[in-house]
């Protein structure tokens, strides 16, 4: 393995660690970046951070990992490097978001 190739696979890795550190940790119940429903499918990191690779290339610049469907679980098929814009735009809606759409919507 050449130590760019190397490299790469580390930052897709440490991008998952990150990941799974998020997924349903009581520790952080307050903490607005877990997602307590969200399941995390990958048993061995590394492994999963050599498929993607594999899968996607390297990671580009400006982007990071992002799930397809921000409603499905971290997973092989549902994973797909995103910049920063497109993972706002791919965000899924929080209920009260939804209700305060709806409720401004109806009042029109």
């Amino acid at each position: 393995m050449t130590a760019k190739k190397d490299a790469a696979m580390r930052k897709i890795a440490a991008r998952l660690y990150g990941a799974r550190a998020r997924c349903g940790n009581p520790a952080k119940l307050g903490d607005r970046r877990t997602y307590h429903n969200v399941r995390f499918e990958f048993d061995n990191i590394l492994e999963a951070a050599r498929l993607l690779y594999e899968l996607l290339g390297p990671m580009p610049p400006g982007t990071s990992l992002d799930r397809i469907d921000p409603r499905g679980p971290y997973s092989i098929e549902n994973i797909r490097y995103a910049t920063m814009a497109e993972q706002l735009a791919n965000r899924r809606w929080k209920r009260h978001e939804q209700f305060c759409l709806q409720s401004s919507g109806s009042n029109t």
